[in-house]
């Protein structure tokens, strides 16, 4: 007869019927707190706010929480170094290219952006991007910004904009003093 290495009872079957269960449960109540950190992660990154800038109107500075960076490096393969040695003899644009750097942006901006929630921020300002090529196959992104809690002070100014999908929904514009005095003219 097996005995458990748990709760050091004889049992007959399969399993401890005294663990057994609780393990179960223990698993559940995991899986639970998964798709609840899961669901909280989804709300913050909702309400997420980025900017190459060192703030938003509309919008206060309540607290650093410091600077975050990371990349990505991808290998780009050889069909796209053929593909990219075809435009480049041709003299045109190489999309295998840019859709690997779009996609090494994306995710090291999702990188830091998952980061800058771990520390409890909202948003990232003076977000910053550096391209590279590592050897002869690699490109690498690395971006870099700064962490910080951020608080509604008034209205947002707001555009469409049709990175937002469809272009009917509003996302905050950031509008420099600069930008102000020659929007101005335009009224």
């Amino acid at each position: 007869m097996p005995r458990c290495q748990i709760c050091d009872s004889y049992y007959m079957g399969d399993g401890c019927p005294f663990c057994e269960p609780d393990k179960g449960k223990k698993a559940e109540i995991e899986r639970k707190e998964r798709e609840a950190r899961a669901a909280e992660y989804e709300l913050k990154s909702e309400a997420f706010l980025m900017t190459t800038g060192n703030d938003f109107n509309g919008y206060e500075i309540k607290e650093y929480l410091g600077i975050i960076s990371d990349g990505v490096i991808q290998g780009t393969g050889w069909l796209s170094e053929l593909s990219a040695d075809i435009n480049d003899i041709l003299g045109s644009e190489s999309n295998t290219f840019a859709k690997k750097l779009r996609m090494c942006r994306e995710s090291a901006l999702e990188k830091i952006k998952r980061a800058a929630i771990e520390k409890n921020a909202n948003a990232l300002v003076s977000v910053d991007f550096e391209t590279m090529t590592l050897r002869n196959n690699m490109i690498g992104v690395m971006v870099s910004g700064t962490a910080v809690r951020i608080e509604k002070t008034g209205e947002t100014e707001q555009k469409p904009s049709a990175e937002a999908g469809n272009g009917d929904s509003p996302v905050p514009v950031r509008r420099s003093r600069r930008m102000a005095a020659f929007t101005d003219l335009d009224d």
